[in-house]
């Protein structure tokens, strides 16, 4: 049945993404070496469980349309996390794809149109009282849209659009050349695209234990932000980026954002 095929696979992409964080916990952090078959590998599991839970989504129920937003379009943001960490974004000169072209480039905007989008729908849901049955956390909607924010999506907007400028303003050789000295770089972002679409799948996870009453409000919003400030924060990603190669890494990279800006 869907609900059992739904089931494994989620079972399947939580295991794979503890299992993926396990790695980079004994292999040195976020800059810890990843193949372009993991990446596709990792970056299936969690696309397709996404994927899965689509078929479990009832389209007409208007109660559950914050949560309908947040799922539906789940495995497409898995499935850019995925293809863009095989382009030259985040497997370097060794990219099967590219981020290079108007199809790549389309593909990211629409990842970041369905973000805001889905952070107004909350936002909007979460204002009716009729709708607070939709897997949301508080009755305050500035409190469920940080928490939706803070979740994955501050992650996942800072991924696409730190991908989609690099795209527009860095010329591929230029790119090439940058990602073959600093490799550790190229994989800080792979596997930071890599464990983005795990926090995704877990946040929805987590909305639906919320939906079943199987954890209580005030767990879950606690869980969600511990989610973000240990698996995603800030205090990891941005020190690890600065140190790497001594801060040569990341002057570049930043020059190539401030070249974009100008």
């Amino acid at each position: 049945s869907a609900r059992k095929s739904h089931a494994i696979v989620g079972s399947l992409s939580l295991i794979s993404g503890m299992a993926h964080n396990f790695y980079l916990c004994n292999n040195g952090g976020w800059d810890a070496p990843i193949s372009t078959t993991t990446i596709a590998t990792q970056g299936l599991i969690h696309t397709v469980a996404a994927l899965a839970g689509v078929s479990r989504i009832d389209f007409r129920n208007q109660q559950e349309r914050a949560r309908t937003t947040i799922l539906a379009p789940a495995f497409g943001i898995n499935a850019w996390l995925t293809y863009s960490s095989l382009t030259e974004w985040g497997a370097g000169a060794e990219a099967p794809f590219t981020m290079y072209g108007s199809p790549a480039q389309l593909f990211v905007i629409s990842v970041l149109g369905v973000s805001v989008y889905q952070l107004t729908e909350v936002w909007r849901a979460s204002s009716d009282q009729k709708q607070m049955k939709t897997g949301l956390w508080n009755s305050n909607p500035v409190v469920n849209v940080l928490l939706s924010f803070l979740s994955y999506q501050s992650i996942l907007l800072l991924e696409a659009g730190l991908a989609l400028g690099i795209s527009l303003s860095v010329d591929h050789g230029t790119w090439e050349t940058f990602a073959l000295q600093h490799p550790k770089f190229i994989n800080l972002i792979a596997n930071l695209s890599v464990d983005t679409a795990f926090a995704n799948n877990v946040s929805i996870f987590l909305g639906t234990l919320l939906k079943y009453k199987a954890m209580s409000n005030a767990t879950c919003m606690y869980t969600l932000i511990l989610l973000f400030n240990v698996a995603m924060s800030a205090v990891f990603i941005f020190p690890t980026a600065y140190a790497i190669d001594d801060g040569a890494a990341m002057d570049t990279f930043l020059s190539f954002l401030v070249g974009s800006i100008s």
